[in-house]
């Protein structure tokens, strides 16, 4: 008994495997301040960090294994201080003291996302006097996103990659409307 298989289609066409990764961090923190006398006092930063990157491989029979690589970094960082009044000698070396007591707090939160209440609010309430008011604001924010995707495409018998780049791009706008039925305007 002889068996025989049919080659169906030993020529591939155009093989392409993408990947995209992109992943970003923002803190921020903001602390107002209102003294006896009533000057108002704003110290805020901000610090945004994003990477993105791309991978494109495509293999072709006629021209071997082609790969493009995109990579974009960025980070900007932002410091503001803000005064409404005079302040005073005892103000500032208030608000001096308030600031060194509270980097550590707001280290541990950056660093892991631990915050301790009954810690950060004897801080603040010890630095009640000369300062009347106090308001304090933490945010740490992680966005990631990852995608892979391959396509393999099979081509006719004495057809090109070109001819399957063409029926590609045809079969694709073919799709989009297939099975969408038009409905009268109500």
């Amino acid at each position: 008994m002889n068996l025989e298989i049919a080659e169906l289609n030993s020529q591939a066409g155009p093989k392409e495997k993408r990947s995209s990764t992109a992943i970003s961090t923002s803190i921020s923190s903001e602390l107002n301040i209102r003294t006896q006398e009533g000057d108002l006092v704003n110290l805020s930063f901000s610090n945004e960090q994003s990477l993105q990157e791309s991978r494109t491989q495509t293999q072709l029979k006629e021209f071997g294994l082609h790969q493009e690589l995109s990579a974009v970094a960025k980070a900007v960082s932002s410091y503001s201080i803000s005064v409404q009044g005079d302040l005073n000698e005892k103000e500032l070396a208030a608000i001096l003291k308030l600031a060194r007591e509270i980097s550590p707090i707001a280290s541990e939160f950056f660093a892991d996302g631990g915050f301790d209440f009954e810690n950060s609010g004897d801080v603040l309430g010890a630095n009640l006097g000369v300062i009347q008011e106090v308001e304090l604001s933490l945010e740490r924010a992680i966005a990631a996103s990852f995608e892979t995707r391959a396509v393999s495409q099979l081509l006719e018998e004495g057809s090109s990659s070109e001819d399957a780049q063409t029926v590609s791009n045809n079969q694709t706008s073919s799709l989009e409307t297939e099975g969408i039925r038009d409905f009268p305007a109500l």
